[in-house]
């Protein structure tokens, strides 16, 4: 797979910050996503998370849920 894009505009417009460090993180394809289309994670930093929703979602490009 190619270099993981990660979008993080919808968390920064609800938190006023990127996401980053360990937590649990919720991404999905696009950034509306509803509940059923996204990946929750909390085993590791919002990239390692992010690695493995992209890998799930089939996809590059992830979204930050906010």
């Amino acid at each position: 797979m190619s270099k993981i894009i990660i979008d993080q505009s919808a968390h920064i417009s609800s938190h006023g910050k990127p996401a980053k460090g360990r937590g649990s993180w919720v991404f999905a394809a696009t950034r509306d996503a509803v509940i059923d289309d996204m990946v929750f994670c909390n085993v590791g930093t919002v990239a390692q998370c992010a690695k493995l929703a992209a890998t799930q979602l089939g996809v590059n490009t992830v979204f930050v849920q906010p």
